[in-house]
């Protein structure tokens, strides 16, 4: 009822909010200062609103309904034009994105979703798309681990001054590329992105690009088996953006949600040996969103496992230990007991983040500002990137261009080279998706993420 500006009752920004709601219990205590006078403002407000009006100011049983109407005729509006009119005053704004976000998109509802955003925007779905077929030598087994909230500049393997990454620092197996940067700031956002092959300049047509083939479509169309381990939701409940086209092309879903929160990564490795020695005789491809290290950081790593202590007593400082120790934990550990029990034979594996983190004691939000009223800082698109691959052709490439072009990469460059991995056709992808990793990034090449959501976005220069 507060939100006058319509900042968080968007469909797309309340989506979000519904997604990482398992979030909810630790974020209250983590942003208790902000949330506790937005409830009391509220329950003063609310509390106004439901005392008794006055019998001249009430409407009579003829008019009781025309409130109603007007929800109703503006959630038809939101749907039909799948977003495109939104922006209706309060209360009916809110009523109506509430109720347009929960409508089954997809089911009953998608013709009418699509004849109106096509009629509105003048953009065609891609509903029939015509897949290339792959032409080139494929990778058997293909591992995509998307983290949570891991900055990338906060890794010793990139040369940070904290050593939370020991291990990895001394792993010749690995082809690091450097500092990247995410498609956007905020996990549902970035990750929606991610999967969709999206570029700069897709987000603006959110609605036409969503409808484009997804990672899961190229793995089927090319022969893979499409698994995909969840440490978020259980096995028949999707999170992150999912579609429901995407969900009905994955073969394999895998839920790890041991409690506590910090071993789910750890089962995750034995998850990834078990699952690629089942299939030694297929093509795989396998999708993991990890558990990571969202904040608050305390709570993501044992105790008994500390390494790092605060350098100070400010706020920031104990907030920077935990978050070294949660990386040290969740990422070192992780990398140095799947390096313990993968084969790389026939596989290819790439590794990033949905994106980074502020790490600033003058900015409220870990993550997620919008970029227009919540300063948006370059750390919170700045992501780890790094492959690993026993593939002697596919490797000696990205060895060359991660060394080449060290620090210059983003999510941009990941969706393409998972094509390439899986056979399609150089050209083609280079056209319709751009350079890979298997390209050096162009001279004075400038990066950027987007900050907010895909309904209230701006683009975040890094460079």
């Amino acid at each position: 009822m507060l939100d006058l500006t319509h900042e968080f009752s968007e469909r797309e920004k309340i989506k979000m909010f519904w997604e990482e709601r398992d979030l909810a219990r630790a974020m209250v205590g983590f942003y208790a200062a902000y949330i506790y006078p937005d409830v009391l403002y509220s329950a003063v407000l609310s509390l106004i609103f439901f005392l008794p009006l006055p019998e001249r100011f009430c409407l009579s049983k003829r008019w009781a309904l025309v409130p109603l109407l007007g929800v109703g005729l503006a959630t038809a509006e939101i749907v039909y034009t799948r977003g495109i009119i939104e922006a209706f005053p309060l209360p009916t704004g809110l009523s109506a994105n509430l109720l347009s976000a929960f409508l089954p998109v997809g089911g009953g509802w998608s013709w009418i979703e699509r004849s109106g955003y096509e009629f509105m925007s003048g953009l065609k779905a891609e509903r029939d798309f015509l897949f290339p077929a792959p032409v080139g030598k494929t990778i058997d087994h293909i591992i995509m681990i998307m983290d949570e909230s891991v900055r990338g500049d906060y890794l010793s393997v990139n040369n940070y001054t904290v050593d939370d990454t020991p291990r990895l620092k001394t792993d010749t197996s690995l082809i690091n590329f450097g500092v990247a940067v995410s498609g956007a700031n905020c996990s549902v956002f970035s990750r929606v992105m991610f999967r969709f092959g999206m570029r700069e300049g897709d987000v603006e047509n959110w609605q036409q690009a969503i409808n484009k083939p997804s990672i899961w479509d190229y793995a089927k169309h090319g022969g893979y088996h499409a698994i995909y381990i969840d440490t978020w939701r259980s096995p028949f409940n999707y999170g992150n953006g999912f579609t429901p086209a995407e969900s009905q092309k994955i073969d394999k879903k895998i839920s790890v949600l041991d409690d506590p929160s910090y071993l789910r990564d750890e089962k995750v490795v034995n998850v990834i040996k078990q699952t690629l020695e089942a299939g030694a005789n297929e093509k795989i491809f396998l999708y993991v969103d990890k558990f990571g290290v969202h904040s608050p950081y305390y709570d993501k790593y044992p105790r008994e496992k500390t390494i790092f202590t605060p350098e100070g007593s400010a706020l920031i400082d104990i907030s920077r230990a935990h978050y070294a120790n949660a990386i040290a934990w969740s990422v070192d550990n992780f990398f140095a007991r799947l390096k313990n029990v993968l084969s790389m034979d026939r596989t290819l594996l790439i590794y990033t983040s949905d994106h980074g983190q502020t790490l600033s004691d003058s900015l409220p939000l870990s993550h997620c500002s919008n970029g227009v009223d919540q300063k948006t800082v370059s750390g919170e698109g700045y992501v780890p990137l790094f492959a690993k691959t026993n593939d002697e052709g596919f490797g000696k490439l990205l060895r060359h261009t991660a060394s080449e072009g060290n620090n210059h990469f983003s999510h941009f460059e990941i969706f393409p080279t998972l094509l390439l991995a899986m056979g399609y056709e150089y050209k083609w992808v280079k056209e319709r998706y751009g350079d890979s990793l298997l390209d050096i990034p162009a001279s004075g090449k400038k990066r950027a993420f987007y900050a907010g959501s895909p309904t209230r976005t701006r683009l975040i220069s890094t460079d």
